[in-house]
């Protein structure tokens, strides 16, 4: 086993499979990643999804801008202080998130039929602490 050849296999599948996914729905890489961030982790503000998504503010700040534009998402001022925008999905942006997430568990599916359970879970397993990662977790 290779760990640094497979987990590159990995991610290349992955990419071509969001690559395909997001392009059915005009998203960039950025907006496609904004959105599913927002549909599965809930940050409350900007601010969360900035370091949910490991950017430069002024980067997400063009993203969610387009994102609001497209009317997938809403951004309210917090009340008590002005500085902090909320962020919420609209049901457009519900519904959108909700169509990719549906197609990629989908091609999830696939790539896993094969495969025997215990395998399976542990390989869902792995997939579950990763997402959990940060970037300057593991370089």
């Amino acid at each position: 086993m290779d760990l640094g050849r497979d987990l590159s296999a990995l991610a290349c599948l992955c990419n071509r499979l969001v690559t395909a996914v997001r392009s059915r729905y005009n998203l960039s890489v950025l907006e496609f990643h904004a959105l599913l961030t927002i549909r599965t982790r809930h940050p409350s503000c900007v601010g969360s999804l900035r370091e949910e998504m490991e950017m430069e503010k002024t980067r997400v700040s063009k993203v969610l801008r387009s994102l609001e534009d497209r009317g997938y998402i809403d951004r309210t001022t917090d009340q008590a202080d002005h500085r902090i925008d909320h962020l919420s999905l609209t049901g457009t942006g519900i519904c959108l998130a909700d169509s990719i997430l549906f197609e990629l568990r989908k091609a999830g599916e696939a790539l896993l039929k094969d495969m025997p359970e215990q395998e399976r879970e542990a390989f869902t397993h792995f997939l579950e602490l990763a997402g959990d990662k940060r970037t300057t977790d593991l370089l």
